[in-house]
């Protein structure tokens, strides 16, 4: 669903591009996009109380709603659960990508002058429709995308230090170079209370944030959109955690036989070019890691042609194993 935000950046809902669809085109669609609601009640509002200047705009804004509202279902169903160690994890990719969103959003209004003062005060939007299209949407991302932030934040209060907690205005000074709006379009609409979490002993420091073979996993298999692969698509949020951590749990060669049952090799052969060493040298980052050579022959046994070891090396005996593993799990 982020495509939905970066296509408004760089491609195909992009308003500042060349046109390529009537106004009855965004008339039907505007008024059959299904919206989707968020599973949790918000603490932040969004007032963003600026004119909707054609059917594109407001086709292209349910877009982005809906994408929000599904990362924050998602993220929450995932982490509700969840140890400080995780959903530290979770806020900074978070953060990072809000930031992203905020730098191409800043850059491009930047670039195109579209000042929201502009529409605020404008009489006619159809002399200069495109660019009012420009002006709205853009300006929208930003406040959306802070919005997106600081519900996650607000939701796990409790396990962010302070240190790390981002105010509203640090978005607006440092990451747009701006002061924020007067009257705000975010405001806080439900208190925030912080549920203390499950006690740690007293070495722990959460921000230190000492890598599980869960978070190493996740840090190194989201730069190929791991959970996109459609076995793991299939599942719930909380049943592709379930399934991860299981997997992991379990040994190298039960892990290289997973990994192989949902298809991730050849996923990164045909989407990404990669070579099999070069997935050897990734599966091997990703587990913590594991010495190269070892995943290797755990995959090369798999081929029931190969020479390799299959004494040294196991994951062919769990070909039935992890299959009737993934089978048990419930679906979408």
């Amino acid at each position: 669903m982020a495509d939905n935000i970066n296509a408004v950046f760089f491609d195909d809902l992009n308003p500042s591009a060349a046109e390529v669809h009537t106004p009855a085109f965004y008339d039907q669609e505007a008024r059959t996009v299904n919206a989707v609601e968020f599973n949790f009640e918000p603490h932040y509002s969004l007032n963003f109380d600026v004119p909707i200047v054609s059917s594109k705009v407001r086709y292209i804004k349910a877009l982005i709603d809906n994408t929000i509202a599904i990362e924050l279902n998602e993220k929450f169903a995932l982490l509700d659960d969840a140890d400080s160690t995780l959903i530290l994890f979770h806020r900074k990719k978070m953060y990072e990508l809000v930031k992203a969103r905020l730098a191409n959003a800043k850059r491009i209004i930047n670039t195109g002058g579209y000042i929201l003062d502009d529409i605020m005060t404008a009489r006619d939007y159809t002399s200069d429709r495109q660019r009012f299209e420009s002006i709205f949407l853009f300006n929208y991302i930003v406040q959306a995308s802070i919005r997106e932030y600081l519900e996650f934040q607000a939701r796990y209060a409790a396990h962010i230090p302070q240190d790390k907690v981002v105010p509203l205005e640090r978005f607006y000074l440092e990451e747009l170079g701006a002061p924020i709006p007067s009257p705000a379009f975010i405001e806080l609409a439900k208190e925030i209370t912080a549920t203390p979490p499950l006690p740690r002993p007293d070495s722990f420091q959460p921000d230190d944030v000492i890598a599980d073979k869960y978070t190493v996993f996740m840090g190194e298999v989201a730069n190929y959109n791991f959970t996109s692969l459609p076995k793991v698509a299939a599942l719930a949020a909380q049943q592709q955690t379930r399934l991860i951590r299981h997997m992991l749990g379990e040994g190298v060669p039960y892990t290289i036989a997973m990994l192989d049952f949902l298809g991730y090799p050849q996923y990164l052969k045909s989407n990404y070019s990669m070579t099999k060493e070069a997935m050897y040298r990734h599966i091997s980052k990703a587990l913590d890691p594991v010495a190269q050579r070892t995943v290797k022959g755990n995959f090369l046994v798999l081929n029931s042609d190969s020479n390799e070891d299959t004494a040294k090396y196991t994951a062919w005996t769990y070909d039935e194993e992890v299959e009737k593993f993934y089978n048990a799990l419930p679906r979408k």
